[in-house]
């Protein structure tokens, strides 16, 4: 009887939907010397799929990781990790540890990005307004208009950033930051404003305009995205 017990409640983990179940019923099968010599077949097809049920969750968790072009990143690493969590996925610790410090670094994005939504034509138009700015604001409005796709060359002075500020409609500022796709800005980009970046310090940039520093932060929390080791030194 303990043989047919053991081996229905292996089927019903083999047809449900939690990894760490299919995983309780094996254990307890090779707990049991005499169950597990009448199951030895049953147990080896078991212990295959679980590893394919582990093997597809964790790619799947690989995958969305790394799908900076999708603009619901953040919700299908979060639905994956649950289902991780809730699976009992073992054996994965760094993995998982990795796509929850991803998943709060996404969160952090979207926090940015809703302030950028707050940011209006008044600010924009009082950034543009500056005649000769402190060279931090300078340097912060010239790396997030090439991060959003100008060439150097486009920026190279404030009055042809100010140019750009002044785009309204799809080549607006706001609509180009809120659009911004990672995946798309590239190398030789970074290569250029990476080392302009390192020159800001926040604090004069706080304190010559809060436009400005929210658009720092923006660029910083983008820019963490696309290269993640972009400020080490």
């Amino acid at each position: 009887k303990a043989i047919e017990t053991a081996k229905a409640n292996l089927q019903n983990a083999l047809v449900g939907k939690s990894i760490k179940n299919l995983q309780n019923e094996i254990n307890k099968i090779k707990s049991n010397p005499k169950v597990l010599g009448a199951l030895k077949k049953e147990v080896g097809q078991a212990e295959m799929v679980l590893r394919g049920k582990t093997d597809d969750l964790v790619h799947k968790l690989e995958a969305a990781m790394n799908d900076k072009a999708n603009p619901k990143q953040k919700e299908e690493l979060e639905k994956i990790l649950d289902d991780v969590t809730a699976l009992g996925i073992t054996g994965h610790d760094e993995l998982i540890q990795n796509a929850v410090e991803k998943l709060i670094h996404l969160e952090h994005l979207k926090k940015l990005q809703a302030m950028i939504a707050n940011l209006n034509q008044r600010t924009i138009a009082e950034i543009k307004s500056f005649k000769s700015p402190h060279p931090m604001l300078v340097i912060v409005i010239q790396c997030v208009l090439m991060f959003i796709g100008q060439s150097e060359q486009d920026v190279e002075n404030w009055k042809l950033c100010c140019k750009w500020l002044g785009k309204t409609g799809k080549l607006g500022l706001k609509r180009r930051i809120s659009g911004c796709n990672v995946a798309s800005v590239s190398d030789e980009t970074m290569k250029v404003i990476t080392p302009k970046m390192k020159e800001v310090n926040i604090d004069d940039v706080a304190q010559q305009s809060k436009g400005v520093a929210t658009i720092y932060a923006w660029l910083v929390g983008m820019m963490e995205e696309r290269s993640p080791n972009w400020n080490s030194k």
